[in-house]
């Protein structure tokens, strides 16, 4: 018989059993860990892409359906001058697009090319409307080039024969970077127009800034250049004090004022007997008459 002696088995330790294993899965998993991610990924960015055309696409179809063509406009607002014809006229090619494609500011600015028009508010009224809110401008008169003045100042082109139905008008002249200004002037000079009996019929101011007014019974008063400022107001101010001497001197309201003096005015007339048109300023540059009938107050 023969004895065969073998190698008895002996595990490992488990420590080392633990180690092994341990270097070799990662391995395997780092590999399929890579793979996996990456695929599932592309699908996805596949898939949302797919999604997104597929939306886009329902989304054009659905804006450009009949059922959002613009079928009602309403305007609200105080209209006096505005009426359906121009307004037609004004958005005539102007309105491009239905409900979701109509750009707003290309609307708001065809209803304010409308001469009358000083302001316009547009907004979406669903699914078919637009709701549009005017704000007219108010004429206080009319520029010597043609054009109204509203009380912002702002010339434009209107029908004068309109311009009544927002009260008295002003006859305006001079450069028109002074409307502004003059449209300012318009309240003080008023006041001072009704406390001589009478009421502002005309302003105008040079191209140096020299302001004219005329009364509606036809009386002149050259107030000069607002240098330093508020001195034509204060010229005003003096001759509607003096009015009462001047017209007893004059017999009857003067004709011509010219009181772009600090130390005094001339006056001329009365209105009755006046026939030319008001003195040369030369003549009274000084401050001496332009008349004989003068009025001096320091």
């Amino acid at each position: 018989m023969i004895a065969m002696t073998m190698p008895s088995y002996s595990p490992p330790p488990r420590s080392a059993r633990g180690s092994a294993g341990s270097q070799a899965a990662p391995a395997s998993r780092r590999g399929e860990g890579a793979e996996v991610p990456a695929a599932a990924l592309l699908a996805r960015v596949f898939f949302l892409l797919a999604l997104l055309i597929l939306l886009g696409g329902a989304l054009v179809w659905a804006v450009r359906r009949p059922a959002f063509e613009l079928r009602h406009i309403t305007i609200a607002g105080t209209l006096r001058h505005v009426n359906r014809a121009e307004i037609r006229t004004a958005l005539a090619g102007r309105l491009v697009g239905n409900f979701f494609t109509l750009h707003l500011r290309d609307a708001r600015d065809a209803f304010q090319n409308i001469p009358w028009v000083a302001d316009a508010s547009v907004r979406r009224v669903w699914p078919d409307g637009l709701l549009v809110r005017l704000t007219e401008r108010r004429a206080v008169g009319t520029w010597s080039d043609g054009r109204l003045v509203s009380d912002a100042g702002v010339l434009f082109e209107g029908n004068p024969a309109e311009a009544d139905l927002d009260g008295p008008q002003i006859a305006f002249s001079g450069p028109v970077q002074f409307a502004p200004e003059a449209v300012a002037r318009i309240a003080p000079f008023a006041r001072a127009c009704h406390a001589l009996g009478t009421a502002l019929a005309g302003i105008a101011v040079s191209d140096r800034g020299s302001w004219t007014l005329r009364t509606a019974r036809g009386q002149i008063f050259d107030l000069g250049r607002d240098d330093p400022s508020g001195a034509v107001q204060r010229r005003l101010d003096r001759l509607v004090r003096s009015d009462p001497v001047v017209v007893a001197r004059l017999g009857g309201a003067p004709a011509y004022v010219d009181a772009r003096y600090d130390n005094g005015f001339a006056a001329s007339g009365p209105i009755a007997a006046a026939a030319d048109a008001a003195p040369d300023h030369g003549d009274a540059a000084d401050g001496s008459a332009a008349d004989d009938s003068v009025t001096r107050q320091p």
